[in-house]
């Protein structure tokens, strides 16, 4: 498979081996986090449209500059193309196309969508599969039929959970990826660059694929409610909050795992990120380009996303946090704002804006962190909990105007706690500037 588009070298670095076989897949160092679907700043943000798309770093091919306008409910990044679901259940698809990933886009509603290497795969709202792109390893001719629940893809393979919890793959199978295939029920699925991985019904994991790093003969035992897999390696989150990881450990990928318990958990090309049970995140795997040294150590957080070299997380307050590669702006270019969602892909990001209500919900939260943080407001904060109440009520019921009124007394009541040194200026700052985000959104 030859693409005219050229790509700039990414894995130039000698700890970087691409696969033999299939060709140019080395490039992609993507698995699960295809389908995937921090603190108030100091300095306004820029203002979106509440449930508008912002994508950040790689644009070789318009995966930033091409991203849609309207609301989305969902939103799968791939490697060189993304795919989102608007709020109609449309879909829309933006950035690479050699292979038909935009023009291939079909017609109708959808409930899921998952965006690969160089084929996406969606979930109609009637349970059927569509697929469309790369069809090199008959990735569309051989979509299977039946409803499904859930869909997971790898590099040039999919993996579909039916609604009787039973599996189904299609697409490449150089590794076993189809002929493997495991029977009984299921409830979850994961797929990295060449295996797959799935959760019985009964939290039992099994995988199958590729083997070259262990990826079947080492899967662990016991009961489990998370999974994820990156490129080589697979990681779980056991029912009990451990964190267990088995396959390829070049970079540290098992052996660095985590004690403690955590959350949520996503593995990226060849590292690994966990929320643990206190908001706080963890990193452990390849660290070339600081994705485990550069986690940020302060803010607590909500969601968890993993690129290929670098991963991104969405605070409790609905602001982003990236770090690790930056060679296209994956760090560098996160986005001001608060947001609901977050997707990472190979090398760019795509963020959901936040609506009113989500906004006003996380400025309340930000201002309980602000107290549990041992801040001296008055009442333990009730003052601006109150006015944040009455606007989240007045957003619910549709009075913009309301909302907007009590917006504006909460800022009264935040500047006066300046003033009297109940706050500090960056503290009360970072709330007046949410504030003003949100009723700028509501058109005040």
């Amino acid at each position: 498979m030859t693409s005219s588009i050229t790509r700039p070298e990414i894995s130039t670095r000698s700890k970087r081996a691409a696969l033999a076989d299939p060709p140019n897949v080395g490039r992609s160092c993507l698995g699960v986090m295809f389908c995937t679907l921090a603190l108030l700043a100091a300095a306004p943000a820029p203002a979106h449209s509440q449930g508008s798309l912002v994508a950040w770093g790689w644009d070789d091919v318009g995966q930033v500059s091409n991203t849609p306008a309207g609301t989305f409910t969902a939103v799968a990044v791939g490697d060189f193309h993304s795919v989102a679901i608007r709020t109609d259940g449309t879909l829309a698809s933006w950035g690479d196309n050699f292979y038909g990933q935009l023009d291939g886009t079909p017609a109708g509603t959808f409930t899921a969508v998952v965006a690969g290497y160089t084929h996406s795969v969606a979930i109609r709202t009637d349970g059927t599969l569509v697929t469309w792109g790369n069809n090199d390893y008959g990735q569309l001719n051989d979509t299977p039929t039946g409803t499904y629940t859930a869909v997971a893809v790898g590099f040039f393979h999919s993996v579909a959970l039916r609604t009787d919890g039973t599996l189904v793959d299609w697409g490449n199978n150089d590794y076993g990826q189809l002929n493997d295939t495991p029977s009984g029920t299921y409830t979850a699925i994961a797929v990295g660059g060449l295996h797959s991985v799935a959760l019985g019904t009964g939290g039992s994991l099994v995988d199958w694929g590729n083997n070259d790093s262990g990826q079947l003969d080492d899967t662990p035992v016991g009961t489990y409610a998370k999974i994820d897999a990156g490129d080589y390696h697979s990681v779980a989150l056991r029912s009990d909050g451990v964190v267990v990881d088995w396959g390829d450990n070049t970079y540290g990928q098992v052996s660095g795992t985590p004690a403690g318990t955590c959350t949520a958990i996503v593995a990226g090309a060849y590292h690994s990120v966990a929320l643990r049970t206190d908001g706080t995140l963890v990193a452990w795997g390849d660290d070339i380009d600081s994705q485990v040294s550069d986690t940020p150590t302060t803010g607590t957080y909500a969601t968890i996303a993993a690129g290929a070299f670098y991963s991104v997380a969405l605070g409790t307050n609905g602001t982003l946090v990236s770090w690790g590669a930056d060679y296209f702006n994956q760090v560098s270019g996160t986005p001001g704002g608060v947001f609901s969602a977050v997707v990472a892909g190979g090398y760019d990001g795509v963020a959901i804006t936040a609506s009113p209500a989500q906004q006003i919900a996380y400025l309340k939260l930000s201002v309980q962190l602000l107290v549990n943080s041992g801040v001296s407001l008055p009442a333990t904060g009730k003052p601006l909990q109150a006015k944040l109440d009455a606007a989240s009520a007045a957003v619910g019921r549709g009075n913009a105007q309301s909302a907007i009124s009590n917006l504006n007394a909460f800022i009264s009541q935040v500047d006066a706690f300046i003033h009297n040194h109940k706050l500090t200026p960056a503290q009360g700052d970072g709330l007046i500037d949410a504030a003003l985000m949100i009723i700028s959104d509501l058109g005040g």
